[in-house]
């Protein structure tokens, strides 16, 4: 009885979502795996569909003034992908810094001093590559200029759905 009490007590001071009580519930096999990447595919899925509709209005709306509407695009992909997840992580956690907690663990300082020179290297060492002896080949073959497909390499393979239909390789 003790034992119960002092769950409930632990549900009410830090909610019901809160990462340590779902901790508890999910090593107990209460939540089920399949579940769990049910719930990753599904939000990949939405996000990945959400790309697929602003592309095709991209590619529908048409004209040669693509940059312009490219950056109006990303603009309202940011805020379409940042508001509801704010919104969601403030109702389920009561903050929005809850999830970076649950996430991103500590790693100890002699590991993380390396990733600042690591990090960059690798990136370029794996980017540039593709970019430079794939992409941009094919972007300036489709009488694009050098500068014009060297900028819409740089944006990154994050944005590549906005790039309208015409223009993909």
């Amino acid at each position: 009885m003790l034992i119960k009490e002092r769950v409930v007590r632990i549900e009410a001071a830090v909610g019901l979502n809160s990462s340590e009580r779902l901790t508890g519930i999910f090593i107990a096999g209460r939540i089920p795996t399949r579940r769990v990447w049910m719930m990753l595919a599904l939000r990949s899925a939405v996000a990945f569909g959400l790309l697929l509709s602003i592309a095709g209005a991209m590619a529908l709306a048409g004209g040669r003034n693509v940059f312009a509407a490219s950056a109006i695009a990303l603009v309202g992909a940011a805020i379409l992908a940042r508001v509801p997840g704010d919104l969601l992580a403030r109702a389920l956690w009561g903050g929005s810094n809850i999830t970076n907690a649950m996430l991103i663990q500590r790693l100890p300082p002699f590991a993380v001093y390396p990733l600042f020179a690591l990090m960059p290297l690798t990136q370029a060492l794996a980017e540039l590559p593709l970019y430079f002896g794939y992409v941009v080949p094919r972007l300036r073959a489709q009488s694009m200029d050098g500068h014009s497909a060297d900028r819409r390499c740089a944006v990154g393979s994050t944005h590549v759905p906005l790039v309208p239909a015409r223009l993909t390789l």
